[in-house]
């Protein structure tokens, strides 16, 4: 079967990738669609399972395809350490099969799911294992924040090697205690399957458990490509072809001024 004269590509078997192997990638990084480069594979990598491989890729190449010189998709790009010169992975193909499909989403978003880590979604680039944001202290009577005093801790991230955010916390705005505390678990192919929420004050934690088909739709319809938002709170969020949040201006953050600083560990 083909559409617009162009035929779909096979799946491979990514357990048959070896070091070495020779790569191609099809993405569109930076928006320049249809982009294709070419590499080896640096490694085949386990727990989490990832093919390492060193074809130039950019942001917006995340969701494209890793083919085989049989021109068999054996990997969805995802992620590349900035920090670093052609470090980048791409999920095993097999990964993708576990995830099912829905007859409203095209092959390449349900690809792209797969491939986007909240990570991404705060803008961040590296192996960052915990995002910290501190802000100025609030009133408790008139919420205004006081730069007289020291910054306190507003929001705390932890993620985990592929950049899934596997921890969360909250702080009170006024005196910097903690006040929640959640945790995530994911599934084989990479999707949350669980979070674990625990508010001070409430000795009983919720849990909620998510299906595959939840946790699809609900990325999906949250990436924007290539959009700008000008919100009613007057912040502004870019977002890329790839999906994800490029860059966000708010007032509440120029009201503070220095007061909100993001600490990368």
């Amino acid at each position: 079967m083909t559409k617009g004269g162009f035929r779909p590509l096979v799946t491979g078997d990514p357990a048959s990738v070896r070091i070495g192997d020779s790569i191609f990638v099809v993405g569109n990084p930076e928006g320049l669609q249809g982009t294709f480069t070419g590499g080896l594979v640096s490694a085949v990598r386990s727990n989490p399972d990832l093919i390492q491989f060193d074809a130039a890729i950019s942001p917006g190449s995340s969701g494209g395809a890793l083919i085989n010189r049989r021109g068999e998709v054996i990997g969805v790009v995802k992620s590349t350490i900035m920090s670093g010169q052609n470090l980048n992975f791409a999920v095993p193909i097999s990964k993708l099969r576990r995830v099912t499909t829905f007859p409203t989403i095209q092959p390449v978003l349900l690809a792209g799911a797969v491939a986007y880590t909240f990570r991404k979604e705060l803008h961040i680039k590296g192996p960052v294992k915990k995002l910290i944001e501190y802000v100025y202290p609030r009133n408790a009577e008139t919420r205004r924040t006081s730069a007289a005093k020291d910054p306190i801790k507003s929001e705390e991230w932890g993620f985990d090697e592929v950049g899934n955010m596997v921890a969360y916390r909250g702080y009170d705005d006024v005196t910097g205690a903690l006040t929640s505390e959640s945790t995530y678990t994911y599934s084989p192919a990479g999707l949350r399957s669980s979070q674990r929420i625990l508010d001070v004050g409430n000795p009983t934690p919720r849990v909620d458990y998510f299906s595959t088909d939840e946790v699809v739709k609900a990325i999906v319809q949250k990436r924007k490509f290539s959009r700008r938002e000008d919100r009613s709170d007057g912040s502004t969020y870019v977002y890329n072809s790839g999906g994800c949040l490029e860059s966000f201006t708010s007032r509440m953050i120029e009201l503070i001024g220095t007061g909100a600083t993001r600490d990368r560990v």
